[in-house]
């Protein structure tokens, strides 16, 4: 508590110094929220969402302000409008174009289903909550969002799907993710297992990997590995670019565009999602497709 006391002391001397900073305010509207001055913290983060023309500052000012518990109707006004901007900026990109901003874009939009999701689960939502919130689980296999699917499966009294989802949270921690999510994750599927729900997976680390690999099965002549930029939208995959690697498997792209991807777009989206994956075929394995979490230009390098 003394650092943040010590940070909001320096956030509002340089919100003081410069008023037309966003971030600086950004920032203000965290510290407040972790000391828990709520009402200040929302009033900090309105003051971002007022003027910010940013969807990224939309979407990060939106979820302070739902976490304050203030004005959920506005913090999901700003965060759809926060959502369309990312979409329709996503869906004017192809992969051959794609660089690392709109690798950025793409996982800023993820970020922002999350933020739309969780908090139209704070308004009891549940139904329109789910979709968002999956979506964006399984393209980032982040352990926060993790977190936040288990707790709307819970909410909607599904404890086994609930149940499952915290315990790849768990799987999906790493070094960035904050203790209390880390304890919330834990006491969640001991508390939901205490009472009755189907344990979840034996190998966390493996259903975790599960999740981002597909099967493609034998496909004659197909032997190698490369990396492939793939562009999906709510109906499929409408582009599918080889970055790097064997060119013996650069025909499997015909493959890769009859596949479907419903899972990581949420029902009625109209983005273009771009993401990277490493596909691997054998003789014996047949050819898998493995995309990368909040993958980019870095991933299809090596």
């Amino acid at each position: 508590m003394p650092g943040n006391n010590g940070a909001l002391t320096t956030l509002q001397s340089a919100a003081d110094q410069h008023p037309d900073d966003f971030n600086i305010r950004l920032q203000l509207s965290e510290t407040l929220l972790r000391l828990q001055r709520k009402d200040e913290a929302a009033a900090a983060a309105k003051s971002v969402l007022e003027d910010a023309t940013d969807p990224g500052l939309m979407n990060n000012a939106a979820y302070i302000l739902s976490e304050t518990g203030h004005d959920l109707a506005y913090a999901e006004t700003m965060s759809r409008k926060s959502v369309g901007m990312l979409e329709e900026k996503g869906a004017a990109i192809t992969a051959t174009e794609a660089n690392s901003h709109t690798f950025a874009n793409a996982n800023m939009l993820i970020a922002a289903w999350d933020t739309l999701g969780w908090i139209l689960y704070q308004e009891g939502k549940l139904e329109d909550a789910q979709p968002l919130i999956a979506a964006a689980w399984r393209d980032s296999l982040r352990a926060e969002i993790g977190d936040h699917l288990g707790q709307v499966e819970e909410a909607m009294h599904k404890k086994d799907e609930a149940c499952e989802a915290y315990h790849l949270a768990f799987a999906a921690m790493n070094s960035n993710t904050p203790p209390e999510v880390h304890k919330h994750i834990y006491e969640s599927f001991t508390r939901l297992e205490a009472s009755g729900a189907k344990p979840g997976p034996k190998n966390e680390t493996e259903a975790l990997q599960n999740l981002r690999t597909y099967k493609l099965g034998h496909i004659a002549g197909m032997n190698g590995w490369g990396t492939f930029r793939i562009e999906l939208t709510a109906d499929g995959v409408i582009e599918a670019q080889q970055m790097s690697g064997d060119h013996r498997i650069a025909s499997i792209s015909e493959a890769i565009m009859k596949m479907k991807f419903p899972e990581l777009v949420p029902t009625g989206s109209k983005a273009h999602l771009l993401r990277s994956a490493v596909v691997s075929c054998s003789q014996t394995a047949g050819c898998e497709v493995v995309l990368v979490p909040e993958g980019g230009l870095l991933t299809e390098r090596q």
